[in-house]
């Protein structure tokens, strides 16, 4: 699985491979989103 990088919040949104399920990174919220 690829790493996506997507704009939001004017910060990079990162999805890290090889987790079930992929965890969204939103460093702009400090938050990990399952």
């Amino acid at each position: 699985m690829p790493v996506l990088v997507l704009p939001v919040f004017s910060q990079p949104v990162l999805t890290l491979p090889g987790l079930k399920p992929p965890v969204l990174v939103l460093p702009a919220l400090k938050l990990p989103v399952l």
